[in-house]
């Protein structure tokens, strides 16, 4: 699930950004040492500010992006796979 919000200028160029992103996390489960935080970068793959291929790759001038991680107890989350 994802919360988007934006601000526009008067010639509806867009100003600010803010992305709010729910969901499970695979790493949570499967590794998580890899966590920062409690947090789940892959769940914000796209919107990365450093280069590669998970970067942004638009200009906002003030923007934010951040997780929540929810999980339903007990149920473990797996990648889907032939072998399961």
């Amino acid at each position: 699930m994802c919360r988007m919000s934006a601000g526009l200028d008067a010639n509806g160029a867009l100003t600010a950004l803010q992305i709010r992103v729910s969901g499970q996390s695979i790493d949570a489960f499967v590794s998580p040492q890899s966590l920062v935080a409690g947090n789940d970068g892959r769940q914000l793959q796209g919107f990365w500010v450093e280069p590669g291929e998970a970067q942004m790759g638009y200009t906002v001038p003030t923007w934010s992006a951040s997780t929540r991680r929810w999980c339903a107890p007990r149920v473990p989350i797996r990648w889907p796979s032939a072998a399961s």
